[in-house]
């Protein structure tokens, strides 16, 4: 289920972005809520189906878990997926070269699954996923383009 789209226009080529946004080590610089993120585990190669180790920050508690690289296209983009059996996440980040590429278009768009009686709760999950991480984009221009 379509929670939300956003896109922003970047000051910086396509593989300036990518070598911020593609380095999970720095998605605590852009995306709320994380402390810490690495690379795969156990060695597992950069691709889909990785998952990356987490801190979250979770009303100021830190707690361990792990994202799933559910996509993995560099530098055109990725997908993190988050959850369980009956919710879960997943963000998906595009790039694209834009402006005869001195400069990137960047698109997020959020899903959340729910099932059961999250359902009756659906549109206060999506409601709230925008206002925590909409602003990611504007978050990844300011660290890019060094404002």
């Amino acid at each position: 289920m379509h929670a939300f789209t956003v896109s922003r226009l970047i000051r910086a080529p396509l593989d300036v972005v990518w070598a911020v946004a593609g380095d999970p080590t720095r998605f605590p610089h852009w995306m709320n809520g994380l402390g810490e993120v690495g690379w795969p585990e156990d060695d597992e190669p950069m691709e889909a189906g990785a998952n990356l180790p987490v801190t979250v920050l979770d009303r100021g508690e830190r707690r361990t878990s792990a994202l799933r690289l559910a996509e993995w296209d560099p530098p055109n983009g990725f997908a993190l997926a988050a959850g369980g059996p009956t919710a879960g996440t997943r963000y998906r980040y595009r790039f694209e070269a834009a402006r005869d590429g001195a400069a990137t278009r960047a698109t997020l768009t959020a899903e959340v699954r729910v099932t059961g009686k999250w359902r009756l709760v659906a549109w206060f999950l999506k409601r709230g996923m925008k206002r925590a991480d909409g602003g990611q984009l504007t978050a990844l221009a300011r660290l890019v383009e060094g404002g």
